[in-house]
């Protein structure tokens, strides 16, 4: 119980320092209240919804990448059996597909380079 209590208030004091040095940091840029910081979700937003759907779309797009990529080592590995692999990467496929041929159709729409 000692022992807890020594390293519970050695933890303490470690905390307390790294506490103390943040508010030092902090008083460094006294000019840039929290409030002003923008959110950092806004840096990635579109400005008209269409855009905001091209984001999305592009994130739907290389999620379902990083799943078949997962989905074929898991193949390979022998830790899926291939009717389920199949299954699942057709129904993948398709919806790639479709996110693909949507931020096509949107790009047009927005007159950007296809």
């Amino acid at each position: 119980l000692l022992d807890s209590q020594r390293q519970l208030s050695a933890n303490i004091s470690v905390l307390e320092n790294k506490l103390n040095e943040l508010n030092e940091k902090k008083q460094e840029f006294p000019d840039n209240p929290a409030a002003d910081i923008a959110d950092v979700r806004l840096a990635f937003r579109g400005q008209t919804p269409a855009m905001e759907q091209l984001f999305d779309l592009a994130g739907e797009i290389a999620a379902i990448d990083d799943t078949l990529y997962v989905l074929g080592k898991a193949l390979n590995d022998g830790k899926l059996s291939l009717v389920p692999y199949m299954r699942q990467v057709r129904k993948l496929a398709q919806q790639q597909f479709m996110a693909k041929a949507l931020a096509i159709k949107i790009r047009g729409l927005c007159s950007l380079d296809p």
